[in-house]
């Protein structure tokens, strides 16, 4: 009998980009990673991506480039796990949907003592520690848009990077944004009666009806054995 299972949760998330320069990060895995896809109005609202390239401790480290312009274009694709500066040249600022499925695993990189532009890799603030957890690093640095300079990070803010100072190499193993185990609990009779989640609990009541934790419930009606409709009434009709 399944007791829990790991699954990627599939989430949509906001991102504004102001106009300049903005540190970023995928805060999913998007099921189709190529920057004209993720970025539709590239040419009209963006100007250049660029990320590090990154060389072997004690060496000097390049910026790879996308303009949107395939004879100049380094790359052609966004990777999760992976710190970009992204150059908006809209006059105000601009808002992109990011769809995709959060991790099931843990991300884990090698870094070599040097700067690095590193994702916050989740898509919500999370304290730095929990992003930046492992590493012997003695400077975070953050992106400020409205003074357009670099000021010590505080928190980890949502789908952003950060430039981290990395004294020596260490393993770069931020924690899942969220736990991906789904729990089932099971009465005396082996029918499933709860089903938990990392967002959410939700109680089955038989065949009949599934109540969330909000109260939302959800009725199913059925034609002999078949399942022929479901009612979905809120806390407020309940009322």
């Amino acid at each position: 009998r399944l007791t829990e299972v790991k699954t990627a949760p599939t989430e949509t998330v906001s991102v504004t980009f102001q106009p300049g320069w903005n540190f970023f990060s995928l805060p999913v895995i998007p099921l189709d990673s190529s920057i004209a896809r993720l970025l539709p109005s590239f040419s009209q609202d963006f100007e250049q991506i660029a990320r590090v390239e990154m060389a072997p401790e004690g060496q000097v480290s390049a910026f790879d480039h996308y303009v949107g312009d395939p004879q100049f274009d380094d790359f052609s694709t966004l990777e999760y796990g992976v710190g970009y500066q992204v150059y908006c040249k809209a006059a105000s600022p601009v808002t992109v949907n990011f769809t995709g499925k959060l991790p099931s695993q843990g991300l884990s990189q090698a870094l070599p003592a040097q700067w690095h532009l590193v994702p916050t890799v989740s898509p919500e603030s999370r304290p730095l520690a929990s992003v930046f957890a492992g590493l012997d690093y003695d400077q975070a640095l953050a992106y400020d848009t409205s003074t357009q300079a670099l000021t010590p990070a505080t928190e980890a803010k949502a789908s952003t990077a950060y430039w981290v100072h990395v004294r020596t190499a260490g393993i770069f193993a931020p924690s899942l944004p969220r736990d991906p185990t789904t729990r089932f609990v099971y009465d005396g009779d082996g029918g499933r009666v709860k089903q938990i989640t990392a967002t959410k609990t939700t109680t089955f009541l038989g065949e009949l009806a599934e109540l969330e934790a909000d109260g939302t419930a959800t009725k199913y009606v059925f034609a002999g054995s078949q399942r022929i409709a479901s009612i979905k009434t809120s806390p407020t009709q309940h009322a």
